[in-house]
Order: structure tokens, then sequence, then C-alpha cells
């Protein structure tokens, strides 16, 4: 069922606020209105009060739209697409694996949010709400004598529902649209950030076991040094001991040679010893004595003749003895060379595998923090790229449901309402004609100058201006348009007469002429009146 609202032609501002003058008072009104406005015309072809309706359809229990008589006007929305959320999904479901995967899967989410385009949808006839929300005060039931020929263009009332139902579907759409990507965002988070945390686990369980290895390394290291250093010792006093031994062989060997001298004069000594007692033993016999002597003196010559081939042959040994101590120094020296040499290098070796874990160490940890602050970087770009989707969408949202009105607004609302203008359209000789929206009378004493006031200027304006558009574009509405002002004539109205005049006769009840004022009324209404 159809619920019927409207704003009425005229209105009288009171200290109170405002109150709707019946009809027949505001068929003085407009007579005054029309005769002001229309200037230099000396006539009036028709003066109509007709209807505007619009349609105001609830799209919640606390929302509608509000559409116009045409659908030549409407409202464009540009909202923002979710951007192929079943995609996104599926790469964070198969394709994130690993810490190293999240980059790659990152990139690709990006890129495909970025690529998110915008779409349009216009639904014709649709009405800003703020256009009635200025004039609300205005708005009241209308009952079944104050109906007024309406103009009726291109939107039905089947046309509304149809529009509501779309504007609630392109609202309800970006409602799960926002509900899909705050999932995703946080599906996104657990998938990415749980990348993270698995790296910063690694991380934090690399450096727990990295520092102990790295102590018991550096302990064993100690422990490996000291071995080789005894054993270099060990090998340094074996060989010392060696070259000791071959020394004193040498000098053992030597000492051995110089025996044959030895012998040669042990000889000489015991043949000078032996002659020294023969000769004592001859007293008297000093010729016999001396013979002996000569005898020693013989021998000792033979043997002292054979001593210089004994001490040549013994210098030419001394000689080699030099060479072979040196051969065995030179030996000794490299030997003891070469053992100082395996230790460096098995120190330096086993110090060259410790230097090497640590900087295996520092580049695997280097390599973790790199990938630990990429995944950072990307989960932290995911998040900001969805945060600014779900608010640009919800921004659109909003646009949008701005564009609905609060039925708090206006309470009188039902599902189905149907709110009439009543206009007043002054149709002149030239068969142009000038549209009046609801009007202010002020509370004083009126004259036959009253001019015209809407009730809200921009409401006026864009009533106007809408008018003009449909009455261009809309066949249907300018078709229905004619017929209401004909049909809506004030002239041609039944008992315009005694409606008029008892409107009249009110105004001067209640003081609102100015003296004088009703006869002139009077003569300007006969003056319409036969001219019609």
């Amino acid at each position: 069922m159809v619920r019927e609202l409207k704003i009425g032609m005229a209105h009288m501002k009171e200290l109170s606020g405002h109150k709707e003058l019946p009809k027949e008072r505001a068929y003085v009104t407009d007579l005054l209105i029309v005769e002001h406005e229309k200037g230099s015309q000396s006539a009036v072809k028709k003066l109509s009060v007709v209807g505007l309706p619009f349609w105001i359809v609830q799209t919640s229990s606390s929302t509608s739209v509000i559409l116009a008589p045409s659908q030549e006007t409407g409202i464009d929305f540009t909202y923002t697409e979710g951007s192929h959320i079943s995609e996104i999904r599926r790469i964070l479901r198969s394709e994130v694996t690993e810490p190293s995967t999240v980059k790659d899967a990152a990139d690709k989410i990006i890129v495909t949010l970025t690529s998110s385009s915008t779409t349009t949808e216009v639904i014709p006839g649709m009405v800003d709400p703020s256009l009635f929300l200025s004039v609300r005060d205005y708005i009241t039931p209308a009952s079944i004598e104050e109906k007024v020929p309406l103009i009726e263009g291109s939107i039905t009332s089947q046309d509304a529902l149809n529009a509501s139902e779309k504007f609630q579907n392109m609202r309800d759409s970006l409602k799960m649209k926002v509900d899909e990507l705050e999932a995703l965002r946080k599906l996104a988070n657990e998938v990415l950030g749980g990348q993270h945390s698995v790296i910063e686990n690694i991380i934090a369980t690399e450096q727990r076991r990295y520092k102990p290895q790295l102590e018991t390394m550096k302990e064993k290291l100690d422990m490996d040094i000291k071995s080789l250093r005894k054993k270099k010792d060990d090998k340094l006093y074996s060989l010392g001991e060696e070259r000791m031994m071959k020394l004193r062989t040498k000098s053992v060997e030597f000492s051995r040679q110089l025996s044959s001298i030895e012998k040669v004069l042990d000889v000489m000594v015991q043949l000078t010893k032996d002659t020294r007692i023969d000769i004592s033993k001859k007293g008297d016999k000093v010729r016999e004595a001396v013979g002996r002597f000569s005898e020693l003196s013989s021998s000792l010559k033979e043997y002292h003749e054979s001593i210089p081939d004994i001490l040549s042959d013994l210098d030419e040994e001394s000689k080699k003895l030099i060479e072979e101590v040196e051969k065995i120094e030179n030996e000794f020296q490299k030997k003891q060379e070469l053992i100082e040499s395996e230790f460096e290098k098995d120190s330096a070796d086993k110090q060259a595998r410790l230097e090497q874990f640590e900087k295996d160490m520092k580049t695997k940890f280097e390599e973790l923090e790199s990938t630990e602050k990429i995944v950072a970087e990307s989960v932290m770009k995911v998040d900001e790229i969805l945060e600014k989707q779900i608010f640009d969408i919800q921004s659109d949202l909003l646009k949008i449901t701005a564009k609905s009105l609060n039925n708090s607004d206006i309470p009188e609302v039902a599902p189905l309402t149907r709110l009439t203008v009543h206009c007043l359209i002054m149709v002149l000789p030239d068969n142009s004609m000038k549209l009046f929206i609801p009007y202010s009378v002020p509370d004083d004493r009126l004259d036959s100058s009253l001019k015209y006031q809407p009730i809200d200027r921009k409401f006026d304006e864009s009533l106007v201006s809408y008018f003009e558009k449909w009455k261009e574009q809309d066949s249907k509405f300018l078709q229905s348009l004619n017929e209401s002002i004909k049909t809506g004539h004030i002239f041609d109205l039944a008992k315009i007469d005694t409606l008029f005049h008892d409107g009249l006769d009110k105004l001067q009840m209640t003081q609102h002429l100015k003296d004088g004022t009703k006869d002139k009324i009077e003569a300007i209404w006969n003056r319409y009146h036969d001219s019609s």
C-alpha cells in the first residue's frame, strides 16, 4: 500500500515556525504571486495547481531512496571493484610455502590489487535526499481532498521499486566486498605474517645454536693448538736428541781415528822407556849405553817420519768431519723448520676453519635478516594496499549510503511512499511557462504586490532545473504536464469562485490584508477569470 505525503503550496511564516494555508486561501496568494511574477505580460493563459510526485522506497528499516517522476535525471555511482579476491586467496594458500616465497607472492598480490578498476552504475530518476532534508518540516500526510493533478513521467511505482532494489544490491555488494577484503586482509596477515614469524624463529634458533657452537669450536681450537704445540715440542726434542747423538757419534769416531797417532807415540814412548831402562842397567858400559841410544834414535826417527802422514790423514778426516757436522746441522735446521711450518700450517688451518665458520654464519645471518626484512616489508605492503582498498570501498559505500534517506528524517515514510510536491504553473500567451514551487507568505498584512518567496532557494533552483530537463527530454512527462495543466487550471475548477472568495474573506477576517487590498484582489480575480 502506498502512503501519500505532500508539501502544500502556500505556507505562512509564524513565530513558532510555519503553517500551511488552506487551499482556498492559497488560491488568493497564488493569484497575487502570479500577478507580480508575470511582469509586462498583460494576461496569463493558464494558471494551474499540479503535483510533482516523488517516490520514496525503503531499502532497509533505516534507509530509503527517493525517485523523481522522470528517468532523464538520476545519480551516477562510481565505485571501486574488489580485485580478484579468489585469485589472491589462491596465491596465499598455494604459493606461500616458506619465507623465501613471500616476496614473489606479495608482488603478485600487489599487482592484482593495483589492477582494480572502477565501475559506474546509474540509477535513473534517483534524487539526492539532501534536496528534501531542507524542506522536511513542510512535509505532511496528504488527504484525498488535497489531491492535485500529477505530472507523471517515465518512472512508475514499479520502476521506483526496481531502482531501490538496484541501489540496495549495489550497496549490499559493496558491503560484501568490504567484508571479503577484511577477511582477505586477515588471511594475508595470518599467512604472510606467519612466514614472518617462521623466519624470526629461524633466526632466533640459529642464534641460540650459533653462540654455543662457536664457543665449543673455540675451546676445541685451543685444545687442538695445545696438542699440536706439544707434538711439535716433542718432535723438536726428539730431533735435538737425534742431532746430539749424531754429533757425539762423529766425535767418538774422530777420537778413534786419533788412536793411530796415539799408537805411534805410545810405541815411541815405550821404546824410549825400554831404552832408558836398558841404559840404566849398563852401568859403566857407557859405550853400550850410547849404542843403545843410537838404536833408539834410529827407531824414533823412523816412527817420527810416519807422524806427518798420520797427521795429514787426520787433517783430512777433520775436514770431512766438519762437513758432516754442517750437513747434520743443516738437516737439523730443515727438519726443525719443517716441524715449525707444519705446526703453523695445522694451526692456521684450524684457525681458518673457525674463521670460515664465523664468516659462513655471518653470511647466513645476513641472508636470514635480509629475508626477514623483505618478508616484513612484503607483509606491510600487502596490508597497506588491502587497507587502502578497504578504505576506498568503504568511502564509496559511504558516498553511496549518503545518497539514501535516513528514515528518521521523515518519520512518516512507509515501505512505499509517494511524496507530492504541490506546484503552481503559469502559462503565458506565448505558451512559455514558469514553475512555482511551494512558497512562503509573510505573517503580515498583504497587498496586491506579494512577491514569490520559495520555501527553500536551493529546493526551488533544483526543481526548476529538473522540470526544464524533464519536459524537454521526457515525452511522457511533457504529455502528462500538458494534461495536468489543463486539468489543474484554477479557473476551471468546480466551485472555484466560492472557494476563492471564501479564502479572501478569511484573509480579510484574520487581518492579513491591508486596507483596500480585498477590492484590488477581487478586480484582479475577475480580470483573470474573465480572460480565461
